[in-house]
């Protein structure tokens, strides 16, 4: 299986991130069961369900979720293994990717905050007009 790739995010913020499994067996062949779906090396990043039965020609999906509490890159070697009893493979696993990231600063004037200041020009009747020329 392909990676899966959580992009950047920020602390404390959650973003989440599906996987499909398709059971291409004929109609009538075993469903497809993967289970104990496990992480590793993956904090701040949930599965559920962590098993799921597949009817042939169906799909199912398992729901990634990533929130992290630091910044900082997901290691290497984080990863999402699942049983696959029917396969050849026996296990499935997929590489995770993902950085937190710490909020952008909200800009200050002074020492004032941004909202502050245009309150504080607005209150005033200062009005600030730009153009940009073309």
């Amino acid at each position: 299986p392909g990676p899966v790739a959580f992009g950047e995010v920020v602390v404390g913020q959650t973003t989440t991130r599906t996987i499909t499994i398709n059971n291409t067996a004929p109609a009538g062949a075993a469903t497809l069961p993967l289970t104990g779906c496990t992480l590793a090396n993956a904090a701040g990043v949930s599965v559920t369900p962590t098993s799921l039965n597949v009817a042939p020609q169906g799909s199912g999906t398992l729901t990634l979720t990533y929130t992290p509490g630091t910044a900082g890159a997901l290691p290497a070697n984080a990863t999402l293994t699942c049983t696959d009893n029917l396969s050849f493979e026996a296990t499935r696993t997929w590489n995770l990717t993902g950085a937190g990231v710490l909020p952008t600063a909200v800009p200050t004037l002074g020492g004032f905050g941004l909202w502050a200041m245009l309150g504080l020009m607005l209150g005033t009747g200062l009005v600030v007009v730009a153009t940009r020329k073309q």
